[in-house]
Protein backbone atom coordinates (compact mmCIF):
# COMPACT_ATOMS: atom_id res chain seq x y z
CA UNK A 1 0.00 0.00 0.00
CA UNK A 2 2.87 2.37 0.75
CA UNK A 3 4.12 1.80 -2.80
CA UNK A 4 0.65 2.66 -4.11
CA UNK A 5 0.67 5.95 -2.22
CA UNK A 6 4.10 6.85 -3.51
CA UNK A 7 3.03 6.04 -7.07
CA UNK A 8 -0.08 8.21 -6.78
CA UNK A 9 2.01 11.05 -5.38
CA UNK A 10 4.50 10.92 -8.23
CA UNK A 11 1.65 11.05 -10.73
CA UNK A 12 0.43 14.33 -9.25
CA UNK A 13 3.69 16.26 -9.39
CA UNK A 14 7.37 15.50 -8.94
CA UNK A 15 7.61 18.71 -6.86
CA UNK A 16 5.62 17.13 -4.05
CA UNK A 17 6.98 14.62 -1.54
CA UNK A 18 5.14 12.53 1.05
CA UNK A 19 7.25 11.43 3.99
CA UNK A 20 7.39 7.71 4.80
CA UNK A 21 5.71 7.99 8.23
CA UNK A 22 2.69 9.67 6.65
CA UNK A 23 2.56 7.03 3.92
CA UNK A 24 2.62 4.28 6.50
CA UNK A 25 -0.14 5.89 8.55
CA UNK A 26 -2.40 6.34 5.54
CA UNK A 27 -1.74 2.81 4.32
CA UNK A 28 -2.77 1.32 7.65
CA UNK A 29 -5.94 3.37 8.11
CA UNK A 30 -7.49 4.05 4.69
CA UNK A 31 -8.44 2.15 1.55
CA UNK A 32 -6.58 2.74 -1.70
CA UNK A 33 -9.61 4.55 -3.14
CA UNK A 34 -9.82 6.92 -0.17
CA UNK A 35 -6.09 7.55 -0.27
CA UNK A 36 -6.28 8.33 -4.00
CA UNK A 37 -9.05 10.86 -3.41
CA UNK A 38 -7.12 12.45 -0.55
CA UNK A 39 -3.91 12.76 -2.52
CA UNK A 40 -5.75 14.37 -5.43
CA UNK A 41 -6.96 17.06 -3.05
CA UNK A 42 -3.55 17.62 -1.43
CA UNK A 43 -1.50 17.30 -4.62
CA UNK A 44 -3.73 18.31 -7.53
CA UNK A 45 -2.63 17.46 -11.03
CA UNK A 46 -1.78 20.05 -13.66
CA UNK A 47 -3.49 20.57 -17.00
CA UNK A 48 -1.27 19.04 -19.67
CA UNK A 49 -1.58 22.18 -21.80
CA UNK A 50 -1.78 25.25 -19.55
CA UNK A 51 -0.60 23.96 -16.12
CA UNK A 52 -3.82 24.97 -14.38
CA UNK A 53 -4.54 22.84 -11.32
CA UNK A 54 -7.12 20.14 -12.03
CA UNK A 55 -8.63 17.27 -10.08
CA UNK A 56 -7.44 14.43 -12.32
CA UNK A 57 -4.91 13.84 -15.08
CA UNK A 58 -5.56 15.37 -18.52
CA UNK A 59 -6.85 18.76 -19.61
CA UNK A 60 -8.72 21.49 -17.79
CA UNK A 61 -12.26 22.28 -18.94
CA UNK A 62 -11.13 25.41 -20.78
CA UNK A 63 -8.41 23.65 -22.79
CA UNK A 64 -10.67 20.69 -23.48
CA UNK A 65 -13.27 22.99 -25.05
CA UNK A 66 -10.60 24.59 -27.24
CA UNK A 67 -9.49 21.32 -28.81
CA UNK A 68 -10.87 21.19 -32.36
CA UNK A 69 -11.81 17.68 -33.52
CA UNK A 70 -11.52 17.12 -37.26
CA UNK A 71 -15.05 16.82 -38.57
CA UNK A 72 -16.55 15.93 -41.93
CA UNK A 73 -16.43 16.85 -44.71
CA UNK A 74 -12.69 16.46 -45.28
CA UNK A 75 -10.63 14.99 -48.09
CA UNK A 76 -9.88 11.41 -47.08
CA UNK A 77 -6.51 11.59 -48.87
CA UNK A 78 -5.04 14.73 -47.27
CA UNK A 79 -7.42 15.87 -44.44
CA UNK A 80 -8.03 19.23 -46.15
CA UNK A 81 -11.51 20.52 -45.19
CA UNK A 82 -14.05 20.44 -48.01
CA UNK A 83 -16.73 23.14 -48.48
CA UNK A 84 -19.27 20.35 -48.89
CA UNK A 85 -19.31 16.56 -49.15
CA UNK A 86 -18.74 15.53 -52.76
CA UNK A 87 -19.13 12.16 -54.44
CA UNK A 88 -15.41 11.33 -54.53
CA UNK A 89 -14.59 12.43 -50.97
CA UNK A 90 -11.43 14.05 -52.34
CA UNK A 91 -10.30 17.63 -52.77
CA UNK A 92 -9.44 18.94 -56.24
CA UNK A 93 -5.71 18.67 -55.60
CA UNK A 94 -5.87 14.98 -54.68
CA UNK A 95 -8.12 14.22 -57.66
CA UNK A 96 -5.44 15.69 -59.93
CA UNK A 97 -2.37 14.14 -58.27
CA UNK A 98 -3.88 10.79 -57.11
CA UNK A 99 -1.84 10.24 -53.90
CA UNK A 100 -0.82 6.62 -53.38
CA UNK A 101 -2.04 6.54 -49.80
CA UNK A 102 -5.45 4.96 -49.27
CA UNK A 103 -6.66 7.18 -46.46
CA UNK A 104 -5.50 9.60 -43.77
CA UNK A 105 -7.35 10.25 -40.52
CA UNK A 106 -6.52 13.10 -38.13
CA UNK A 107 -8.04 13.45 -34.69
CA UNK A 108 -7.68 17.22 -34.17
CA UNK A 109 -6.87 20.45 -35.89
CA UNK A 110 -3.49 21.95 -35.13
CA UNK A 111 -4.33 24.90 -32.88
CA UNK A 112 -2.90 26.44 -29.70
CA UNK A 113 -3.97 23.53 -27.50
CA UNK A 114 -2.93 20.62 -29.72
CA UNK A 115 0.30 22.48 -30.53
CA UNK A 116 1.06 22.89 -26.82
CA UNK A 117 0.49 19.19 -26.17
CA UNK A 118 2.66 18.09 -29.08
CA UNK A 119 5.55 20.45 -28.32
CA UNK A 120 5.61 19.41 -24.66
CA UNK A 121 5.48 15.77 -25.67
CA UNK A 122 8.28 16.01 -28.25
CA UNK A 123 10.69 18.55 -26.84
CA UNK A 124 10.10 18.81 -23.08
CA UNK A 125 10.60 15.14 -22.15
CA UNK A 126 6.94 14.83 -21.18
CA UNK A 127 6.63 11.15 -21.98
CA UNK A 128 3.75 10.82 -19.52
CA UNK A 129 1.64 12.66 -22.11
CA UNK A 130 1.72 9.46 -24.18
CA UNK A 131 -1.24 8.20 -22.17
CA UNK A 132 -3.34 11.32 -22.75
CA UNK A 133 -2.52 11.67 -26.45
CA UNK A 134 -3.15 7.98 -27.09
CA UNK A 135 -6.50 8.23 -25.29
CA UNK A 136 -7.50 11.21 -27.42
CA UNK A 137 -6.32 9.46 -30.58
CA UNK A 138 -7.94 6.10 -29.83
CA UNK A 139 -11.35 6.70 -31.54
CA UNK A 140 -9.61 7.64 -34.78
CA UNK A 141 -7.22 4.69 -34.43
CA UNK A 142 -10.10 2.24 -34.07
CA UNK A 143 -11.79 3.83 -37.07
CA UNK A 144 -8.89 3.31 -39.47
CA UNK A 145 -6.86 0.38 -38.17
CA UNK A 146 -7.66 -2.70 -40.23
CA UNK A 147 -8.00 -6.19 -38.70
CA UNK A 148 -4.53 -7.22 -39.93
CA UNK A 149 -2.77 -3.87 -40.44
CA UNK A 150 0.87 -3.54 -39.43
CA UNK A 151 1.18 -0.45 -37.22
CA UNK A 152 4.29 1.49 -38.26
CA UNK A 153 5.45 4.76 -36.65
CA UNK A 154 7.19 7.35 -38.81
CA UNK A 155 10.84 6.80 -37.81
CA UNK A 156 13.47 9.31 -36.73
CA UNK A 157 16.96 9.35 -38.17
CA UNK A 158 19.41 7.73 -35.69
CA UNK A 159 21.15 11.04 -35.01
CA UNK A 160 17.80 12.75 -34.29
CA UNK A 161 16.83 9.84 -32.07
CA UNK A 162 20.03 10.16 -30.04
CA UNK A 163 19.33 13.86 -29.64
CA UNK A 164 15.70 13.44 -28.53
CA UNK A 165 16.13 10.07 -26.73
CA UNK A 166 12.77 8.76 -27.98
CA UNK A 167 10.50 8.76 -31.02
CA UNK A 168 7.17 10.37 -30.17
CA UNK A 169 5.35 8.61 -33.03
CA UNK A 170 6.68 5.25 -31.88
CA UNK A 171 5.56 5.85 -28.29
CA UNK A 172 2.06 6.74 -29.49
CA UNK A 173 1.91 3.67 -31.74
CA UNK A 174 3.16 1.41 -28.94
CA UNK A 175 0.49 2.68 -26.52
CA UNK A 176 -2.32 2.41 -29.08
CA UNK A 177 -1.36 -1.18 -29.87
CA UNK A 178 -0.98 -2.06 -26.20
CA UNK A 179 -4.39 -0.65 -25.30
CA UNK A 180 -6.08 -2.59 -28.12
CA UNK A 181 -4.17 -5.85 -27.50
CA UNK A 182 -2.43 -5.92 -30.87
CA UNK A 183 1.19 -5.65 -29.71
CA UNK A 184 2.19 -8.27 -32.28
CA UNK A 185 1.30 -5.82 -35.07
CA UNK A 186 3.45 -2.97 -33.71
CA UNK A 187 6.44 -2.73 -36.07
CA UNK A 188 8.77 0.11 -34.96
CA UNK A 189 11.83 -1.15 -36.87
CA UNK A 190 10.29 -2.06 -40.23
CA UNK A 191 10.57 1.43 -41.74
CA UNK A 192 13.90 3.23 -41.35
CA UNK A 193 14.94 6.82 -41.91
CA UNK A 194 18.23 6.79 -43.81
CA UNK A 195 18.32 10.50 -44.64
CA UNK A 196 18.76 13.04 -41.84
CA UNK A 197 16.51 15.76 -43.20
CA UNK A 198 16.36 19.30 -41.91
CA UNK A 199 13.41 20.37 -39.77
CA UNK A 200 10.47 20.75 -42.13
CA UNK A 201 8.54 23.21 -39.96
CA UNK A 202 8.59 26.36 -42.11
CA UNK A 203 9.37 24.85 -45.51
CA UNK A 204 6.88 25.34 -48.36
CA UNK A 205 5.16 22.27 -49.79
CA UNK A 206 7.43 21.83 -52.80
CA UNK A 207 10.60 22.11 -50.73
CA UNK A 208 9.29 19.62 -48.19
CA UNK A 209 8.66 17.06 -50.93
CA UNK A 210 12.19 17.47 -52.28
CA UNK A 211 13.72 17.32 -48.80
CA UNK A 212 12.10 14.01 -47.82
CA UNK A 213 12.56 12.35 -51.22
CA UNK A 214 14.47 9.12 -50.65
CA UNK A 215 14.46 9.63 -46.88
CA UNK A 216 13.14 6.16 -46.01
CA UNK A 217 14.15 2.56 -46.53
CA UNK A 218 12.91 -0.85 -45.41
CA UNK A 219 14.73 -2.95 -42.83
CA UNK A 220 16.01 -5.83 -44.95
CA UNK A 221 15.33 -8.38 -42.22
CA UNK A 222 11.71 -7.27 -41.98
CA UNK A 223 10.97 -7.00 -45.71
CA UNK A 224 9.51 -10.53 -46.12
CA UNK A 225 7.08 -9.80 -43.30
CA UNK A 226 5.82 -6.68 -45.14
CA UNK A 227 4.91 -8.24 -48.49
CA UNK A 228 1.17 -8.34 -49.10
CA UNK A 229 0.32 -6.63 -45.80
CA UNK A 230 -1.75 -3.52 -45.16
CA UNK A 231 0.12 -0.85 -43.21
CA UNK A 232 -1.00 1.94 -40.90
CA UNK A 233 1.46 4.80 -40.44
CA UNK A 234 1.41 6.76 -37.16
CA UNK A 235 2.62 10.35 -36.82
CA UNK A 236 1.99 13.23 -34.43
CA UNK A 237 1.33 16.04 -36.94
CA UNK A 238 0.57 16.15 -40.65
CA UNK A 239 1.26 19.42 -42.44
CA UNK A 240 1.64 19.08 -46.19
CA UNK A 241 1.69 15.27 -46.03
CA UNK A 242 5.09 15.04 -47.73
CA UNK A 243 6.59 12.78 -45.08
CA UNK A 244 3.58 10.44 -45.07
CA UNK A 245 3.58 10.38 -48.86
CA UNK A 246 7.27 9.43 -49.10
CA UNK A 247 6.90 6.74 -46.44
CA UNK A 248 3.88 5.36 -48.30
CA UNK A 249 5.83 5.13 -51.57
CA UNK A 250 8.64 3.28 -49.81
CA UNK A 251 6.31 0.72 -48.25
CA UNK A 252 4.37 0.11 -51.46
CA UNK A 253 7.56 -0.29 -53.49
CA UNK A 254 8.74 -2.91 -50.98
CA UNK A 255 5.56 -4.95 -51.43
CA UNK A 256 2.96 -3.60 -49.01
CA UNK A 257 -0.62 -4.21 -50.13
CA UNK A 258 -1.86 -0.75 -49.10
CA UNK A 259 -1.02 2.11 -46.76
CA UNK A 260 -3.16 4.38 -44.58
CA UNK A 261 -2.11 6.89 -41.94
CA UNK A 262 -3.29 8.48 -38.73
CA UNK A 263 -2.06 11.55 -36.90
CA UNK A 264 -2.94 13.40 -33.73
CA UNK A 265 -3.25 16.81 -35.40
CA UNK A 266 -3.50 18.22 -38.91
CA UNK A 267 -2.55 21.72 -40.03
CA UNK A 268 -4.54 21.46 -43.26
CA UNK A 269 -6.85 24.40 -43.90
CA UNK A 270 -9.26 25.38 -46.64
Amino acid sequence: MVKVINKLTLKSSDRNIILDPICTHLAHNFSAEKISQLLKLIFPALCASCDTYIYDQGLCADCWQKLEPVTEPVCYKCIRPLPYQNITGCCEGCLLTSPKIEKIVAAYRYNDISRSLILRFKYADRLELTHLLARLLMPAFKQICGPDSLVIPIPLHPSRYRERKFNQSSELARKLCSDTNINHRFQPSLLERKKNTKHLGKMPRTQRAKTVKGAFSINAKMNPYLIGKSCLLIDDVITTGSTISEATKTLLKAGAFGVSAICFASTQKK
